[in-house]
């Protein structure tokens, strides 16, 4: 794989359609990739952070309040192809200081 240049972003731009994508790509059953129920969620996150090569988003992460439990849950997702490049440990990072 090419370098990347790896930028991280803690604002409300999601690519819902890449975030399907990696929902689906990393076999998650506990996240939604019906559209609506994904905005939703991600809009009632207590934090969401993001990472981007260039305009391309290939991670994401958030933490949510589970209403059965009153617990958080977090959710991290690199895209397969940047694995091993210490995103998913600097997503989560980044979701411990917020």
């Amino acid at each position: 794989m090419p370098f990347a240049l790896i930028k991280y972003r803690e604002d409300s731009e999601i690519d819902y359609i890449r975030l399907i994508d990696m929902i689906s790509q990393c076999g998650r059953d506990d996240m939604s990739t019906d559209y609506k129920e994904l905005y939703k969620t991600v809009n009632n996150s207590m934090r969401v952070v993001t990472a981007w090569d260039f305009d391309y988003m290939i991670g994401f992460a958030n933490i949510v309040k589970a209403p059965e439990c009153d617990k958080e849950v977090k959710h991290i997702l690199v895209d397969k192809e940047y694995s091993g490049l210490g995103i998913e440990e600097k997503l989560e990072d980044m979701l411990a200081i917020g």
